[in-house]
């Protein structure tokens, strides 16, 4: 089970994000706030507001990712650590199903769009 977000943020910040700092009494949810405009007016109301921070982009990967070349899985080898089972349809190894080249399925729709179907 997840642990709720009030226990979370107490966990960390050891303050309870649903009780008063001042009274103590229990806070309850008035509204929920998802425009930018409106967060900063209530901050700037009650000068919390920081201003906006520039975060750098993050530095360059240590290695080219694009010259690695993706390795196939040594079959022949998992196959003798492996026993083969006449009941275990998986010991077969279809080299179709265990191929990293996988193609999702396209279906053309009758607009010239396709619907690509990806089962993850």
């Amino acid at each position: 089970m997840r642990p709720l977000w009030r226990d979370l943020i107490k966990a960390v910040w050891a303050v309870a994000p649903l009780q008063c700092p001042h009274c103590q009494s229990a806070l309850r949810p008035v509204a929920t706030l998802t425009r930018p405009e409106t967060v900063g007016f209530f901050l700037r109301l009650h000068a919390l507001w920081e201003g906006l921070v520039n975060i750098p982009p993050p530095p360059d990967a240590p290695f080219d990712i694009d010259t690695f070349e993706p390795i196939d899985p040594p079959w022949p080898a998992i196959r003798e650590w492996i026993p083969a089972d006449a009941t275990d349809p998986l010991a077969v190894f279809p080299e179709d199903i265990l191929s990293t080249h996988w193609v999702p399925k396209e279906i053309r729709l009758d607009d010239e769009r396709t619907l690509v179907l990806d089962p993850s």
